[in-house]
């Protein structure tokens, strides 16, 4: 893993509130982007689908979204 369980949790909880039941993944797969050579970023129409046995999957597709720059003062 690139971050260890108890910083995860801790970065996890600044933006949502954690309650008993919660699932999260974690981890490091495989040929994770990051640590290839050169690195290989998702790009847009990428879809990454995760899994638990008996519990269910989620399944995203990364949509790339351009914004309008900010005006200039």
């Amino acid at each position: 893993m690139i971050f260890g369980v108890a910083k995860t949790i801790s970065f996890l909880s600044q933006g949502t509130t954690l309650l008993p039941g919660d699932i999260f993944f974690t981890g490091t797969p495989q040929g994770v982007g990051s640590g290839r050579s050169p690195p290989l970023w998702l790009q847009n129409g990428d879809v990454v689908a995760v899994g638990l046995e008996g519990i269910g999957s989620c399944t995203n597709q990364v949509e790339y979204v351009k914004t309008a720059s900010k005006p200039k003062l």
